[in-house]
C-alpha cells in the first residue's frame, strides 16, 4: 500500500480515525462561560428547551442532576459527557 503525504498533496483530504482529532483540546471549553453547576436556565439556553422541560428531565433522571434544596443542578462535567457522546456511550 502506498503512503501519501496529505499535507504535500493538493486537494488531499485528511480523515481522522478517532472521535476527536485534537485530544489535547479541553472539552470544558464547550461551556467555558458557565458555572460548574448548571441550572435549568443554563441548560435551556444551551439546548433550546424550555426550563420546565429541563426540570422535568432532571426529576425523571434523564439528565444527571442533583437537587440542592428546591433547585436542580447539573454538574458541568456530566453535561459535557452527555453532549460529547451520551452517558452510556450511546
Amino acid at each position: 500500500m502506498e503512503t501519501i503525504n496529505a499535507a504535500a498533496t493538493p486537494g488531499a483530504k485528511v480523515v481522522y480515525l478517532s472521535e476527536s482529532p485534537f485530544p489535547s483540546v479541553d472539552d470544558y471549553e464547550l461551556f467555558s462561560g458557565y458555572p460548574d453547576l448548571l441550572t435549568p436556565a443554563h441548560i435551556a439556553e444551551i439546548t433550546g428547551q424550555c426550563e420546565s422541560t429541563v426540570r422535568a428531565m432532571c426529576s425523571r433522571a434523564e439528565l444527571p442532576a442533583v437537587r440542592i434544596g428546591k433547585r436542580w443542578y447539573v454538574p458541568k462535567p456530566s453535561m459535557v459527557k452527555l453532549v460529547l457522546g451520551g452517558l452510556d456511550g450511546r
